[in-house]
């Protein structure tokens, strides 16, 4: 009996104007490197900043994923981009960067500022105090002597007088009393104050450079993409500036240079706390009561604390400089 013909499977049909893929040529092409994406476009902002929180929380999640310069640009190469696109991916990469940093120069711009302030505000605080507790000093200890001299001439002239001069002796005696309270009054108020100052010092500093360390890392990456993109010949760069005026903006910004100088000016920051911090415990002593100032260091305290809040000004001017030159450059920023 003859055996029945094996049905043929059928061939699937192939839609119009795509070509069938054998197994080998899907496996390749899941094996091939793709390029990373382009970042979306930031939508357009509306009048009076409705969208300026979405746009900054949406740069913020990229920053805590960026790629590294160095593998962005071995995928590109490995994947065969042409040496334009790589450039346009590269100028978009910069250009998130740059939004970051002036973001958080934006969001804490004027947290530092106020630091600074603080860190002046206590260095004249520790001034007065020390001339207050001198002149203090003065004024108890005379007012000591005069009330020994009067209570020590009313015990003199008690016999002479029946008794009458021992209400100087008594006078005498309030007016000692008075001037040693008023000694020890603006002592311990002088150690109060000069524990609160310590605190604050020490937590001004914590927070400044908590927040330095972020904006360090952003112009650490920044500098690196602006030497990446340099690193491509002066004629393929021209070329992809035709490309949009975005790529345009981030190749001129890099080729105009200056920025590392100032970022190495303002980064130093992290750097004269630390120091300032370690020297710190110089001004102090350890007491029953805890540590206290050593006696005659408050003024040169309080002048160390002045040359660390102007170096920190003029750090944070450099920085908002930096600031102002990259929103010349990304004015969607």
């Amino acid at each position: 009996m003859p055996k029945p013909p094996v049905p043929t499977p059928r061939k699937q049909s192939i839609p119009q104007g795509q070509t069938e893929v054998t197994g080998e040529q899907s496996v390749k092409n899941k094996c091939k490197a793709k390029p990373p994406q382009l970042p979306p476009k930031p939508p357009k902002k509306k009048a009076g900043g409705e969208n300026k929180t979405e746009d900054d929380c949406s740069v913020m999640d990229w920053w805590q994923e960026k790629i590294p310069w160095s593998s962005l640009g071995e995928c590109l190469q490995f994947a065969g981009e042409k040496e334009s696109r790589i450039i346009k991916i590269k100028a978009r990469e910069l250009e998130k960067a740059v939004q970051v940093y002036i973001y958080l120069l934006s969001k804490d711009g004027g947290t530092l500022k106020e630091y600074i302030v603080e860190l002046l505000s206590i260095a004249d605080n520790l001034d007065k105090f020390s001339k207050g507790t001198k002149i203090a000093g003065i004024t108890g200890g005379a007012s000591t002597v005069a009330g020994g001299v009067a209570a020590a001439a009313g015990v003199i002239l008690s016999p002479f007088t029946l008794g009458a001069s021992l209400a100087l002796t008594a006078v005498g005696v309030g007016v000692a009393a008075a001037g040693g309270v008023t000694g020890a009054s603006a002592a311990i108020a002088n150690k109060v104050n000069v524990t609160q100052d310590k605190k604050k010092i020490e937590k001004i500093c914590k927070e400044y450079k908590d927040i330095m360390v972020e904006v360090k890392d952003c112009l650490k990456y920044i500098n690196e993409g602006m030497g990446s993109l340099k690193k491509h010949d002066l004629s393929v760069l021209s070329e992809a500036r035709k490309s949009s005026v975005r790529t345009a903006k981030m190749i001129d910004l890099a080729a105009k240079g200056g920025v590392d100088s100032k970022a190495m000016e303002a980064s130093k920051a992290s750097g004269l706390i630390e120091g300032f911090s370690l020297g710190m415990d110089f001004y102090f002593t350890n007491g029953k009561d805890g540590q206290k100032l050593k006696k005659g260091l408050e003024s040169k305290f309080a002048l160390n604390i002045r040359k660390l809040a102007e170096e920190l000004s003029g750090g944070l001017d450099e920085l908002m400089q930096i600031k102002e030159l990259f929103s010349e450059h990304c004015p969607e920023c």
